[in-house]
Parts: structure tokens; C-alpha cells; sequence
């Protein structure tokens, strides 16, 4: 959560209630971005680690986000 530009003010999203449609952005975003890392090839090698370290970071922030939703939503039911 420390490196995640926007965070609960509990600093965690153990308490923190992740909303419907965040669950779903945060999975959609997680998806596209790994779809992404499989589909482009850029032309040079440093393109290529700057982007692969650019779309895993977005693929853990957005599949934690998504994880801790879902759990909460099952937790619910």
C-alpha cells in the first residue's frame, strides 16, 4: 500500500470497503495489462524493461486491489 499513489486512510485494505465498480477497474486493468506485456514488442531492449517494469507494477496494485474485493464480497455472502 506504500507505493500505491492513492490509499484508504486506514493505510490498509484489510478495513477499508473496495466498492463494486473498483473491483471491477482494478481486475479490467490488471487484465489489459498483461495482455499488453504479451502483445507488445517494442524495438529496443530499455523500451522493453521500462515498459515490463511499468505494466508489472500496475498488474500487482491492480490484482491486489481486485484479490482484497473479491474476498470481501464472498466474506459478505
Amino acid at each position: 500500500m506504500i507505493a500505491m499513489v492513492s490509499r484508504p486512510a486506514t493505510g490498509s485494505l484489510r478495513t477499508t470497503w473496495v466498492t463494486p465498480a473498483t473491483r471491477w477497474l482494478s481486475a479490467a486493468a490488471a487484465l489489459i495489462a498483461v495482455v499488453a506485456v504479451i502483445t507488445l514488442h517494442p524495438p529496443q531492449l530499455w523500451l522493453a524493461i521500462i515498459a515490463l517494469v511499468g505494466f508489472v507494477s500496475i498488474i500487482a496494485g491492480s490484482a491486489a486491489v481486485a484479490v482484497i474485493a473479491f474476498c470481501q464480497n464472498r466474506a459478505l455472502r
